[in-house]
Parts: C-alpha cells; sequence; structure tokens
C-alpha cells in the first residue's frame, strides 16, 4: 500500500511539473524578441513601426522639435569606418531638415526591430537637407553625415524603462503595440 501511494503522489508531481513547464514554455513563447518590420525581398513595404513613430514623437516633443515625420523608409547602409552593413528605419521630416533613424536586425529574410535596436538608440540629424541630415554609423556609433559642419546637430536618444527588464517589451508597452 505505501508503494501504492508513492507512485501515486510521484505521478501527481510529475503530473504538475509538466503541466507548469507547459505553461512556463508558452508564456515564454508568448514574449517577443523580435517585431518584423519588412522583409529584404520587399523594403517598401513597412509595418508595425507605430510605437517607433510614437517613440520619436515623444523625443522630439522633448527636445523641443517642431518637425513631423512624414516618410519612413527601410534602407541598408554601410559602416563608415568598418565596411559593415547594417539596417535603419528612416523617418524624414516633410522639409529635409529632420531625419531620425533607428537601427534595425536581419534574421533570414526579415529586418526586424528587436532588443538591440534599444540598446543602440536612435539618432535624430537635424539641419541642411541632403548634406547635414544623413544618419550612418562610424566603427558602430551613429553620426550624422561627414560634411555635417556646425550647422547640424546630432542627438541620440536611448529608451530605458526601469520597471521593465525585458526593454522590448517596455518599448512595445510604453508605446502601445501588444
Amino acid at each position: 500500500m505505501i508503494n501504492l501511494n508513492f507512485t501515486f503522489v510521484s505521478k501527481f508531481v510529475l503530473f504538475w511539473i509538466i503541466v507548469l513547464a507547459f505553461a512556463c514554455n508558452s508564456s515564454f513563447a508568448k514574449q517577443k524578441k523580435a517585431v518584423t518590420i519588412s522583409s529584404t525581398e520587399q523594403l517598401q513595404d513597412i509595418r508595425n513601426i507605430e510605437p517607433i513613430k510614437q517613440f520619436w514623437k515623444s523625443v522630439c516633443k522633448d527636445q523641443h522639435l517642431e518637425y513631423t515625420i512624414e516618410e519612413y523608409r527601410v534602407l541598408e547602409q554601410k559602416d563608415e569606418q568598418t565596411g559593415k552593413p547594417f539596417w535603419i528605419l528612416l523617418g524624414v521630416s516633410k522639409d529635409g531638415h529632420l531625419r531620425m533613424a533607428i537601427q534595425l536586425f536581419v534574421s533570414g529574410k526579415k529586418i526586424q526591430f528587436t532588443s538591440a535596436s534599444l540598446e543602440k538608440g536612435m539618432v535624430i540629424c537635424q539641419g541642411k537637407p541632403r548634406v547635414c541630415t544623413i544618419p550612418g554609423m562610424m566603427d558602430g556609433q551613429w553620426i550624422c553625415a561627414k560634411e555635417c559642419g556646425p550647422d547640424c546637430t546630432k542627438t541620440v536618444s536611448v529608451f530605458y524603462s526601469d520597471e521593465e527588464q525585458d526593454q522590448l517589451k517596455a518599448f512595445l508597452k510604453a508605446f502601445k503595440m501588444k
């Protein structure tokens, strides 16, 4: 009789361990690790950028920049020092005096916004159109065009939440994407 109870208890405990493992696994799977923005095959098909647009609006407001970003593009660029390719989501104001960029990452054919995008931050280049306002990177750091000169302003802004360990989850929550 004791063996039977031990077997029953063992099975009961094993059953709940399996149930909890599946529950933890499925909630882990629900956590977003990346948000697909575009694909390497269709760069003009840009989606899921509403949280980024809201973040950019918030940064412009905080920096007292009175620009409206009206054009969004996904671009592949090369680091000016290392030559290493990287992807960005570029936002351009109507008059071209302000351009904002955030780094995206490729996984297979998907171009994605990830926690690494948040770690790198976003850059704002403000100044003369098409000369000064071209965001890029030099040795992995944000820059505005080299010809920029004194009439150009570069601002790097990083999102951080101390309420949530998963910064991507915190970002999507703060800027309303589930």
